[in-house]
């Protein structure tokens, strides 16, 4: 399974589960203000209105652009890099994750 294959792999088992996959303190699920469980901000903090499905968040501080989607909260959140949040998340979903050698780099 390829990089792409295994991203792919994990957005379709996560999709509708971000929200139980990520378990952020949220005070609502709706896209409004909230405090960012990160850096505290009282209402700076947004999920997409596509969160379960997508994992999308917003911190006018931390994430101005957004974290692109639930691999990129999953990383923030949890101060990871891309790579090890997918070795994580592939896991965690057990979308096989087979093709990383022993530095965490995907063999194709």
């Amino acid at each position: 399974m390829d990089d792409n294959s295994l991203v792919a792999g994990i957005k379709q088992a996560a999709h509708g589960k971000w929200e139980a996959i990520l378990a952020l303190p949220l005070a609502h699920t709706i896209p409004k203000g909230q405090p960012c469980p990160k850096c505290g901000g009282g209402d700076r903090f947004n999920i997409d209105k596509e969160f379960s499905d997508n994992g999308t968040v917003y911190c006018r501080r931390c994430l101005p652009k957004g974290s692109g989607d639930g691999i990129g909260t999953f990383s923030w959140i949890n101060n990871l890099s891309n790579t090890e949040a997918i070795k994580q998340l592939a896991s965690i979903l057990n979308v096989n994750s087979g093709l990383m050698d022993s530095k965490n780099t995907f063999v194709i």
